[in-house]
């Protein structure tokens, strides 16, 4: 059974949570929005998503280096030669929960729609310029062709005998420079696109925002939250 909500809504849901990823302060509605939203983002999205899932988890390693190496505190564990300090591991399931929190954002929103339904929601049922609609899709669509990009350029540093994975700075340099320079070309060429098909002048009709059961939902979880993140 399809799933189905409308993408205004989806796109309201997906901002509210990447507000509270940044403002919430206290860690147990934190905690409470990160785990319920993730759950339901791998739920939605392990089949379509498992590279960016992967990913996810590869960037939870990162944030727990670098606790490891700048946090403070009291030491709390001794391991060797590594001194684990309190603040290490606060700071660490704060950082991987607010991850959480906007990676699940992603999930959700990516897999409940497509890059067409949305823009024309945005234009005609949220009333959002057709700028900021059409970038919201392009981003989306986007998603897969990112993907794409990042397996073709570890195909090609396994092919010069190269880490596959980045872990030091240079490997992320080497690994972040030829991603950065094909996405400002795709860019440039997807706007030379947009224009020559006469972006500028097309027009919008407006229409009413339909809701169904879904979208009541999302619409109940989104207060829920908001409200766990105000009381606790």
């Amino acid at each position: 059974m399809k799933i189905k909500a409308n993408p205004s809504i989806l796109f309201l849901y997906g901002l509210t949570l990447t507000i509270l990823a940044f403002t919430l302060r206290k860690l147990n509605p934190l905690a409470f929005s990160s785990l319920l939203n993730l759950s339901i983002g791998l739920v939605l999205g392990f089949r379509k998503y498992r590279f960016l899932i992967a990913a996810f988890l590869l960037s939870l390693v990162g944030v727990a280096v670098n606790a490891l190496i700048f946090a403070g505190g009291e030491p709390v564990y001794h391991i060797g030669c590594l001194v684990i300090r309190s603040g290490a591991i606060t700071g660490f399931i704060e950082v991987s929960l607010r991850l959480a929190l906007m990676f699940s954002a992603t999930l959700i929103f990516s897999s409940l729609t497509n890059p067409r339904d949305l823009l024309r929601s945005l234009e005609s049922e949220l009333g959002l310029p057709k700028q900021v609609s059409f970038t919201v899709s392009l981003s989306l669509r986007l998603l897969k062709i990112f993907e794409t990009d990042i397996r073709e350029i570890q195909a090609v540093r396994k092919s010069r005998g190269l880490r596959t994975t980045p872990i030091t700075p240079s490997d992320w340099d080497s690994f972040l420079s030829p991603l950065l320079s094909l996405g400002l070309e795709r860019g440039r060429w997807i706007g030379i696109a947009t224009e020559l098909r006469g972006f500028s002048l097309r027009k919008v009709k407006k229409t009413c925002l339909k809701l169904g059961f879904v979208d009541f939902l999302l619409l109940t979880l989104m207060l829920i939250q908001v409200l766990a993140s105000l009381l606790f």
